[in-house]
């Protein structure tokens, strides 16, 4: 994960070009909230990996938009 993307591991073929939508959950400890953290994000595919050397598929999305709540 970085400022602009966000590398995604797993079984899904994900095409370049292809939208994405994820949310990650970010605990208290790490943002210093009083509660957890969700950020919603919106992105694209921009490489994808076969992840032969890594044990499985992966795909790096450039996050477009994204949305912060505390719940």
């Amino acid at each position: 994960m970085s400022g602009e993307g966000v590398y995604l591991r797993g079984n899904a073929a994900l095409d370049v070009g292809s939208n994405v939508r994820f949310e990650m959950a970010l605990p208290p400890e790490l943002t210093g909230a009083a509660e957890k953290v969700i950020v919603e994000c919106s992105g694209r595919v921009v490489r994808k990996d076969t992840g032969a050397d890594a044990g499985g598929p992966g795909a790096a999305c450039v996050i477009d938009t994204y949305d912060i709540r505390i719940d």
